[in-house]
This record gives structure tokens, sequence and C-alpha cells, in this order.
């Protein structure tokens, strides 16, 4: 057990089920992925024991590098969900998601990214109501704080607190990139690279006003991804096959992503 004597058989449990949810949402589908990860953080909010706290939010950071080695990508995506309810919970998780990944992409030795990870998971810990000693001796540099910062304002302005409005990740990337004093130029260059604000997959609306769903994502150039279109703007289903390439095209762009339930009316319609 890692769990310290004085603990209660509770919070004995907690920590078992958060290893056996771990290692059951391995295998799955990414969204029971980011959820089960989810859980867990909030299951670790109740532990009281740092020598226990800590070691359990060291199997979720190995767990996160490990999905984000092998399947970087499509956990990435998933940050852009929002949350009301867990806000504070889904914050700290897509910081930490982020984080992890531009520190990959520089290549931090397994230890340094471990260091990284506990930081950005932790970085609300007032909020969460982990204790202010838990990150006692967790070694931190310059680049860390940046790329913990960068990751930070991305997340908290694509994704505010219920009784904000979010700004368009768009937006949120003109807005970083515009500003050439307050971050690393080389890291944001990764976070454009990594983030793809319009997803393969997802369906958006162009300033055509005609609706379509990304089919390829343009490295390098990821606001303007392959789009196949299947509405007019009026609506109207096109029969025919039309691929529009937004890197080819400088007079059409996304003007913004569509629910599921805005695509299902339009289906419906």
């Amino acid at each position: 057990m890692i769990l310290e004597e004085e603990q209660s058989s509770k919070k004995i449990k907690t920590q078992e089920l958060s290893k056996i949810r771990l290692a059951k949402i391995e295998a799955t589908e990414i969204e029971k992925v980011y959820n089960g990860l989810l859980d867990v953080l909030k299951e670790l909010s109740g532990f009281s024991g740092i020598v226990a706290l800590r070691k359990n939010i060291d199997i979720v950071i190995d767990f996160i590098i490990e999905k984000l080695a092998s399947n970087g990508e499509s956990l990435l995506l998933y940050t852009s969900k929002i949350f009301d309810k867990d806000y504070i919970f889904a914050h700290s998780l897509d910081v930490c998601i982020i984080s992890l990944r531009i520190g990959q992409r520089q290549r931090f030795p397994r230890e340094r990214l471990m260091a990284l990870g506990f930081l950005a998971l932790t970085h609300a810990r007032e909020d969460i109501g982990f204790p202010e000693e838990l990150i006692r001796g967790v070694e931190r540099d310059e680049e860390i704080d940046e790329i913990i910062r960068l990751a930070d304002i991305y997340d908290a302005l694509t994704h505010p607190p219920a009784y904000r409005h979010g700004m368009e990740p768009k937006k949120t990337l003109e807005s970083i990139i515009n500003n050439e004093t307050t971050f690393n130029r080389r890291l944001v260059k990764i976070l454009l690279e990594e983030l793809s604000l319009y997803p393969k997959g997802a369906w958006v609306q162009l300033s055509t006003k005609e609706i379509g769903r990304v089919i390829e994502i343009n490295k390098g150039l990821l606001l303007r991804p392959v789009v196949r279109v299947y509405f007019d703007w009026e609506g109207r289903y096109i029969e025919e096959k039309k691929i529009i390439d937004l890197s080819k095209n400088n007079l059409n762009h996304v003007s913004r992503l569509l629910t599921s339930e805005e695509v299902k009316k339009i289906r419906e319609s």
C-alpha cells in the first residue's frame, strides 16, 4: 500500500479504484480514456496524504505520457470538449495533456516529462483541493513554467468557466501568435502544429455558408483543412462530390465548427 497508515479505508479504496480505472481505460476509445482520467483526478482531490497523492498523480502522468506517445493526436483533440460542472478538473487535465505533448516535441527526457506533467496537472492545486506542499521538491525551470503558462492561457481562453464567454480557438491562437513578446516562438509553433482546430471528421461551416466535413488536415496550415462539402449555402444537399482544399483557396475559410445538434437538424431538414 502506498497510502499512509492513518488514512481511512475509504481512501484506500479510492486509491485502488484509481489504479483499476487507469488499467481498464487504456484499450478503450479516446472519450472513455479522457473521461476516465477526469474521474481519477476528481477522486484524487479527496486525498490528504502527500506521499500517497504524489504516487497516484505519478501514475496518472505516466499513463498520459504513454497514451500521447502512442496516440497523441486523438487525446489532444479531446481537450476541446467543453465542461461546466467539472471545469477546474477538465482545465487542469487539458493543461497537463497539452504541456506534455509540447514537452515530448521538445524531446524532454522521461524524468523531466514527469516533472512537467506533475506541475501542469497541479498548477491549479488550490482550486482542486490539493495541498500547497504537494509540489515541494519537484524540479522546475523557466522552460517548464513557460510551457505550462502557454497551455494554461490557451485552454483558459478557449474553455472559460460557464460565467464567461470563450474566445474561438482560431482567435485565441491568432492572439497568441500576434503577441511577439509574451511567448517563446518555438513553443507557439509546436502548439500550432499539434492543436488542429478543425480535426478530421469535424463538421464545419465555410465563409461561403456551405457546410461540410473535414477529410484531411494540412500540416503547417491547421486553419485551412481539406473539406468535403455536403450542403450548399441554402442548406440543400449536394449530390455531386465536392472537395475544397482551403490551403489552395484564399477566398474561402472555415467560419466555425458545428455542434452535433446543428448537424442533426441540418440532416433532418
